[in-house]
């Protein structure tokens, strides 16, 4: 397993150099996504909008989270970063979202093993969570701009701007290879290696 210190907007080549299980740290911009936002973003009118900003701002990284943020004058301020697992967007919008914006990093949690192929072909990894939520805000240096907030906070999309931010594990490289995958396969193995020799028979 390796470090990684990464500055987005990110480049093929920096995740080409990248493997499933190596951890990395963002600097740069990102944004979140959750469900409702996803919606919007693909499927309105308003969505094209936004799409335009983020491809101006070369905002390639998408965290799935539900932020806690707070209006400060009139700025905005994180205090939490609640991460979501990545399937309860649904494969399909992520797909969407990878080829409408060139994603190049998509956080979250557990797997997207159905996508491994996309990520492959678009260069994109899924990594996974390793930090809690309060740490993750205090890598944040300055909420940009949050699109629908009619949504609720939580569910409205954020581009942000952090500083070492992270740490994250790729669990989906951009060769497609996936962390779960691999230590379920080394688990079936073992598993079967003891039960024989414990004389256990699985139907």
């Amino acid at each position: 397993m390796k470090s990684h210190q990464l500055t987005a907007p990110l480049s093929e080549q920096s995740l080409l150099a990248m493997e499933a299980g190596d951890c990395f740290t963002l600097t740069g911009l990102a944004f979140t996504c959750r469900p409702l936002a996803y919606d919007r973003l693909l499927n309105s009118e308003d969505g094209e909008r936004v799409s335009k900003r983020l491809l101006d701002l070369q905002a390639n990284v998408l965290f799935h989270c539900g932020p806690l943020v707070k209006k400060e004058g009139s700025e905005w301020r994180m205090l939490g970063m609640v991460p979501m697992p990545s399937w309860l967007a649904g494969e399909e919008r992520i797909s969407k979202a990878i080829q409408t914006l060139g994603l190049r990093v998509v956080i979250g949690k557990g797997t997207l093993y159905g996508l491994r192929e996309l990520l492959k072909s678009a260069r994109c990894i899924h990594a996974v969570c390793a930090g809690n939520f309060s740490d993750y805000a205090l890598k944040v240096k300055k909420v940009i701009e949050g699109d629908w907030l009619d949504l609720g906070l939580p569910e409205a999309l954020w581009a942000f701007e952090v500083e070492e931010f992270g740490p994250f594990i790729v669990e989906t490289d951009a060769k497609g290879n996936s962390l779960y995958k691999a230590v379920d396969e080394v688990f079936k193995s073992e598993a079967e290696s003891i039960l024989k020799e414990l004389g256990i028979k699985l139907d």
